[in-house]
C-alpha cells in the first residue's frame, strides 16, 4: 500500500511546497509580481487560449503507484481553456488597467481532476517626476477543483486568495537607486481537510542600488516574509507561523554586445519553526547569464542555490540546488523555438516525529528535464505552438521516482 502512505498520509501532513528559487524569488512572488505586467496599456484586450496535452505520466507517478491505480490513471489527455478581458487607461503619466481571467481544465482519463480558475486585478501604475514611480493594486483569485498534483501530493484545491500590494523606486543623489514594497495576501481554503492550510502572509523589502553604465548596477537587499497559519490550534506541536528572513549582495553588468551578468549572495534565515532541530539558516545564491547569438539566437543559463519552506504541520523545509539552461531563436518574423534543458537536486531536512509512519521517507532527490517548444504565428492576432518536455527524477525511495513524456499543441487568438 505504498500508494497510500505516499499520498493519503502526506495528504494529512498538508505538505504543500512553496517553491522558491534564488535568493529573491519569494521576494518576487510575494511582493505583487502581477504589478509588473499590466495587461492592457490602452483601451480594451480580449484573449483566447487553449492548449491540448498529452501524457505518459500526468500525475507523475513512480512505477509501484501505476501499479496499484487507485482509481486514477498515469495516462492522460488534457484540454486547457483560458479566456481573459483587460481594459486600460492613460492618465497623465500614469497607468490604471483592469483585467479578469477564467480558465478550465478538462481531463480524458481522470475526470476528478478537472478544475477551474477565475481571477481579477486591477493595477495603477504612477510616476511622480523624473526620479519616482512605483505601483499599488489587488487581485483575486479562485480555484475550484477536485485533486491537483502539488509537490506529489493529491490535495483538495478549492481556495479564495486575496492579496494586495504596493511598491515604489525613486532615484537619489544621482545614480543611487532606493527602492521598497510590500504585500498582504489571505489564503482561504473550502474544503475541511485543507483548512490546516489557510494563512496570512506579509511580505517587506528594500534594496539600494549604485547604477553606472548601460543597465549594470551594485546593490544590498533584505527582505522579510511573515506567515500565519490560521487554523492549527488543534495540532498539538504543528508550526502555525514562521518568518523568512533574505540579507543578500547583488550585481549586474552589462557588457559587449548586451551580453548581461546578474549574481545574487545571501543569507536565508527561517525562523520559528518549532519542529526542527537542524539550523534553518542557509547560504542562497543565483547566477545568471544572458548571452546572444548572432542576431537570431539567445543564451539563458542560470545556476541557483536555495533554502525552501515547506508549508507542512511539521515545518519541513528543503536546500535546493538548480541549473536551467535555455536556448531561443527567432528563425523569422513568424517563426520561434526554445529548447530547455534543466537540473535540481533537493536536500529535504524533517522532523524526527514522521518518519516512522512513512515507510522509505524520501529526504533526497534529483530531477533532470529537457524541453523544446516551436511558435508559429498564423498572423498579428493568431498563433500557434507545439512543446515537449521529457523528465525523469531518482530518489532515495522508490516510491518518489517518476518519468514522463508531455506533448502539447496550443492555439492563442487576441483580439484588440
Amino acid at each position: 500500500m505504498q500508494f497510500f502512505k505516499k499520498y493519503t498520509v502526506t495528504l494529512l501532513l498538508s505538505a504543500g511546497l512553496t517553491g522558491i528559487v534564488g535568493v529573491e524569488a519569494m521576494a518576487q512572488q510575494q511582493s505583487g509580481s502581477f504589478l509588473q505586467s499590466p495587461a492592457s496599456d490602452q483601451g480594451l484586450k480580449l484573449n483566447f487560449n487553449a492548449d491540448g496535452t498529452y501524457s505518459d505520466n500526468f500525475l507523475r507517478f513512480s512505477d509501484v503507484d501505476i501499479a496499484e491505480q487507485n482509481g486514477l490513471t498515469a495516462e492522460d489527455y488534457a484540454l486547457d481553456l483560458r479566456g481573459s478581458i483587460a481594459f486600460g487607461r492613460r492618465i497623465g503619466r500614469n497607468q490604471l488597467s483592469f483585467d479578469s481571467t477564467v480558465g478550465y481544465r478538462f481531463h480524458d482519463n481522470n475526470t476528478q481532476l478537472d478544475s477551474e480558475r477565475f481571477s481579477g486585478r486591477g493595477v495603477f501604475a504612477w510616476q511622480l517626476g523624473a526620479r519616482c514611480g512605483g505601483a499599488f493594486g489587488g487581485q483575486w483569485a479562485r480555484d475550484n477543483g477536485q485533486f491537483e498534483t502539488q509537490s506529489d501530493v493529491l490535495v483538495n484545491n478549492n481556495q479564495t486568495i486575496l492579496t494586495g500590494s504596493g511598491e515604489a523606486q525613486c532615484n537619489i543623489l544621482g545614480p543611487i537607486q532606493l527602492a521598497v514594497g510590500a504585500s498582504y495576501s489571505d489564503v482561504d481554503n473550502s474544503a475541511t481537510t485543507r483548512e490546516v492550510n489557510n494563512r496570512e502572509d506579509q511580505f517587506y523589502r528594500g534594496s539600494l542600488r549604485y547604477t553606472f553604465g548601460r543597465g549594470s548596477y551594485l546593490g544590498a537587499l533584505v527582505s522579510t516574509s511573515i506567515t500565519n497559519f490560521t487554523d492549527r490550534d488543534t495540532f498539538e506541536g504543528a508550526v502555525d507561523r514562521f518568518e523568512l528572513v533574505q540579507y543578500a549582495g547583488e550585481a549586474n553588468l552589462v557588457f559587449g554586445r548586451d551580453i548581461r551578468l546578474n549574481a545574487q549572495v545571501g543569507i536565508t534565515d527561517i525562523q520559528d519553526t518549532t519542529n526542527v532541530s537542524d539550523s534553518l539558516t542557509g547560504v542562497s545564491g543565483i547566477i545568471n547569464l544572458q548571452l546572444p547569438v548572432g542576431t537570431a539566437h539567445n543564451v539563458n543559463l542560470t545556476g541557483s542555490r536555495s533554502v525552501i519552506p515547506l508549508q507542512s504541520v511539521t515545518a519541513l523545509f528543503a536546500r535546493s540546488s538548480d541549473i536551467s539552461l535555455f536556448v531561443n531563436s527567432s528563425w523569422s518574423s513568424r517563426l520561434s523555438s526554445q529548447i530547455t534543458f534543466g537540473y535540481t537536486r533537493r536536500l529535504l531536512e524533517n522532523d524526527e516525529a514522521i518518519v516512522d509512519p512513512i515507510e522509505g521517507f524520501n529526504d533526497r532527490d534529483t530531477t533532470y528535464s529537457f524541453g523544446a517548444r516551436v511558435s508559429y504565428d498564423l498572423g498579428r492576432l493568431i498563433g500557434l505552438n507545439f512543446s515537449y518536455r521529457y523528465s525523469d527524477r531518482s530518489a532515495n525511495a522508490d516510491s518518489f521516482e517518476f518519468t514522463e513524456n508531455r506533448f502539447i499543441i496550443g492555439l492563442r487568438v487576441n483580439f484588440n
